[in-house]
């Protein structure tokens, strides 16, 4: 955003999401060392499954955006040693 005369001015284009984005390195103090519930989606970006729910997802995080819920994603791919121990954990 652009602050112009006090003003905030936004750029035209995707508007930001309310989904947090998880890798190896915060996962465990945005999810598991928290206090709050949380919906994570473990996925593959290449997967047409994965690809499909992005729009759904996106309309789920906004509608708990101001709740007390944590509603993340992480790409398994870029993040296989996370996903590897939480994903076969459940499973």
């Amino acid at each position: 955003m652009w602050n112009l005369l006090g003003l905030k001015a936004r750029l035209p284009g995707k508007a930001p999401s309310a989904v947090v984005e998880l890798n190896n390195d915060n996962f465990n103090s945005v999810i598991v060392n928290s206090d709050k519930p949380a919906f994570v989606k473990f996925f593959a970006p290449w997967c047409g499954h994965c690809k499909s729910l992005e729009p759904t997802y996106e309309e789920f995080a906004n509608v708990f955006n101001n709740d007390d819920v944590i509603i993340a994603r992480i790409d398994c791919d870029a993040n296989r040693e996370t996903c590897t121990e939480y994903v076969y954990r459940i499973l």
